[in-house]
């Protein structure tokens, strides 16, 4: 299990690729905070359980629009995000490692109108993958490709991404890579104030790269940190996300 402090840095423009440049000034600026729980367990020697729970802080701040009354007030919003639920399965591991996935995101509604934030999604997001992977000791990749929907089937998207680590002494250094690129043309609503911050849009694109640290105590405790950004994007902040979490596991 572990638990996270995840934050976006506040931000004032996110990837529009209907926009000059691929940039969409907001008309405040934007914090995002979270606090992720996430359990795995295994309920066999092949198949694997996991959920992940976002608590969010956001925060809709200074007024960086240039209009004089700006569509949305300033405020904040705490609520729980979308809860993610997958199963995963693995099916050859030899030479090299095969498995597939099944994840769930459970639709979130909760939303504010005067000042447009909102903590996730509100549709259901059905994302199967398939992965493959292999591992040499002190170090290892792996390599992940699927195609899902979100709100309905066409709004659909492809997700594929890439991961390598080498251990050193106690600390794993690992970096990876991830796109997911929206795919669909139909959509479901979104409140007009929800579009205004550009939180939670139904279809985004990014294509981001990133590194982590996990730092071994012992077989048991450990510490991870995490950062990664998109270097291009549609609908998404065009600010870098980071992470901190301790973990604890047994076998």
């Amino acid at each position: 299990m572990q638990a996270a402090w995840q934050f976006i840095p506040t931000y004032d423009a996110i990837f529009d690729q209907n926009s000059p440049d691929d940039t969409r000034s907001l008309e405040r600026e934007i914090t995002e905070n979270a606090f992720q729980f996430y359990g795995e367990y295994g309920i066999s020697k092949k198949t694997t359980v996991w959920v992940a729970a976002p608590f969010r802080f956001l925060k809709s701040g200074e007024n960086v629009g240039g209009g004089p009354n700006p569509p949305v007030t300033a405020g904040t919003l705490n609520g729980l995000g979308n809860i993610s639920l997958a199963v995963r399965h693995n099916f050859y591991n030899k030479n090299l490692t095969f498995s597939g996935q099944l994840r769930v995101d459970f639709p979130n509604s909760r939303f504010d109108q005067p000042t447009g934030l909102s903590t996730g999604y509100d549709a259901l997001t059905l994302l199967p993958t398939l992965s493959v992977g292999k591992g040499y000791g002190r170090y290892y990749w792996f390599a992940y490709g699927g195609w899902g929907g979100r709100g309905n089937i066409e709004n659909h998207f492809v997700n594929v991404g890439a991961e390598a680590g080498y251990k050193l002494g106690k600390c794993w250094l690992i970096a990876f890579s991830e796109l997911w690129q929206d795919t669909g043309s139909k959509t479901y609503f979104v409140p007009p104030a929800n579009e205004i911050t550009g939180l939670f849009l139904p279809n985004p694109s990014y294509w981001s790269f990133g590194v982590k640290g996990i730092y071994e105590f012992n077989r048991f405790w450990g510490v991870v940190a995490t950062g990664a950004g998109a270097f291009q994007g549609d609908l998404v902040p065009q600010q870098p996300a980071f992470s901190l979490g301790a973990y604890f596991k047994w076998d």
